[in-house]
């Protein structure tokens, strides 16, 4: 091929690029000029953006740096019993205390009004937007406390499973739930009852969050079975689940009892003690008679005939009187083996109901002689889990480690500058100094060691020491993955109980 035709089509690309020039048509220079410029106009913009921040920022209330404005949505909320307790120490810091719902509470923080809020729900998006808006960074809270609910049962009850999933929870505590036996979840043929706090508890309101998708506040009676029984008092749970009621009525049929069976044997036990006391005088009256044989062969003379004759007599009647003691005994013992066999026999009848009680963890965790609890597996019905069971125990460190399902953090929410101030910074290590002690109050379960030293890190505050255990617990968190039983198929009504799918 000639050089001249080698040359045409270059000549045409060159003409063809001219013409596309001359049309208007952006070339790669063209191109790059017109990012440049667009990063330039976005870079100015966000210059903007942050300069009236910072200016909305200058314009909110400001304080001192020991001093704290603090809104919490309770008289007696953690967050001010510990400003309480610093004021009574005659601390040098200085704080203000609101208390007013969590939704006010929020609109203080983001116009700058607070500068902590103890909250048991996370902030919203357009909460978070306003704070932003105002140059406030509200990150990431710290974290106080969980409120923690737990499902139990009577401790040593086999109710045919132990672990059930969210979902399952869900349909066994709805409205218009048709669950009354545990076989209808794949458990043992046991009749259910349940009880539980007041709705307006912490525990009743982290079931409505976790179990029911619902917002902190928004749980109500009509969301729940109509046969649960809600109770001001845990100790009436710990008590309706141990079965104390029907303890209490199987102590009465088994007085009854004792009663019946004495009176039905009271011939056989008189026919007992006659010969009881029959044989004692035999024996009594035999020694004398030995005794008496024997004076006559060392041909000895009684002295005093009478006095022998009454203490022979007084010897034959202790003789007597201990054989009475020995059927009253031997009675005794007989009707008491009796009812306690009757007892025995009767318990496993009498606690049979599979009663379901939902507590704290702290609770729990004091009675767990009495309460077994059930394991929870996160999935729930709601497309956000997958299909391997995995369930989980309720302990200290699944609970620390936020991978126990019926748990959700207590918070204190702050503007990251303010946080690190000494009044902020005082208040809160406070708090973790003394959150075992503080916690107890509202039935929260405390925050571990290694839990608060992450917080310490954070702000700056001095970090305690760890034990071995307590630094394996970051690591380490009780789960059980439970397989589906082979003779127990999932019910007809698709409850999930242990091992099935929601």
């Amino acid at each position: 091929m000639s050089a001249r035709h080698v040359l045409r089509p270059a000549l045409a690309c060159a003409a063809a690029a001219l013409a596309l020039a001359g049309c208007g048509v952006r070339t790669d220079s063209d191109v790059i000029r017109g990012d440049r410029a667009a990063a330039e106009q976005r870079e100015a913009a966000a210059r903007e953006r942050l300069v009236a921040e910072q200016e909305r920022r200058s314009s909110l209330p400001s304080r001192p740096d020991g001093s704290a404005e603090v809104s919490v949505s309770g008289e007696r909320s953690l967050l001010k019993r510990a400003v309480e307790a610093l004021q009574s120490r005659n601390s040098s810091m200085s704080y203000g205390v609101r208390v007013q719902p969590a939704d006010s509470g929020f609109e203080d923080l983001c116009a700058g009004r607070i500068d902590l809020l103890q909250s048991s729900r996370p902030i919203t998006s357009d909460e978070l937007a306003r704070c932003r808006a105002n140059g406030l960074s509200v990150g990431s809270p710290v974290t106080i406390g969980f409120t923690t609910a737990v499902v139990v049962t009577r401790n040593r009850v086999d109710l045919g499973g132990d672990c059930m999933t969210v979902a399952g929870l869900q349909q066994l505590l709805r409205r218009g739930s048709t669950i009354r036996n545990w076989q209808d979840v794949g458990f043992a043929d046991k009749p259910l009852g349940v009880m539980a706090p007041r709705l307006s508890s912490g525990i009743m309101q982290t079931v409505g969050r976790v179990v029911f998708d619902k917002s902190i506040g928004e749980l109500l009676e009509s969301d729940l079975r109509g046969d649960l029984r809600t109770v001001d008092d845990e100790t009436r749970i710990g008590s309706y689940v141990s079965g104390d009621d029907l303890v209490a009525l199987l102590d009465q049929r088994v007085s009854s009892y004792r009663t019946r069976y004495a009176q039905r044997r009271r011939s056989e036990f008189a026919a007992t003690r006659r010969r009881l006391v029959r044989e004692a005088s035999q024996r009594v009256v035999a020694q004398i008679e030995r005794e008496n044989r024997a004076r006559t062969r060392r041909k000895e003379a009684v002295r005093d005939p009478t006095a022998l004759r009454q203490r022979n007599a007084q010897r034959v009647a202790a003789a007597q009187r201990s054989a009475n003691r020995v059927a009253d005994r031997q009675e005794r013992v007989a009707v008491a083996r009796a009812a306690r066999q009757f007892r025995n026999q009767s318990l496993p009848q009498t606690l049979g109901p599979g009663r379901l009680g939902i507590v704290s963890y702290p609770y729990y965790e004091a009675h767990a002689d009495m309460l077994r609890p059930l394991e929870v597996d996160p999935r729930d019905g709601r497309g956000r889990n997958s299909a391997a069971p995995n369930c989980r125990f309720p302990s200290q460190a699944t609970i620390n480690a936020q991978s126990y399902p019926l748990s959700r953090g207590v918070y204190v929410y702050g503007d990251d500058r303010r946080l690190t101030s000494v009044a902020a910074r005082t208040l809160i290590a406070y708090v973790l100094n003394e959150n075992t002690t503080l916690v107890q109050r509202d039935e929260l379960t405390p925050l571990s060691t290694a839990t608060a030293n992450r917080v310490r890190r954070r702000l700056g505050i001095p970090v305690r020491a760890t034990s071995p255990e307590e630094r394996r617990e970051t690591t380490t968190t009780t789960t059980t993955t439970t397989q589906q039983q082979p003779s127990s198929p999932p019910p007809s009504s698709g409850v999930p109980g242990i091992g099935a799918a929601p």
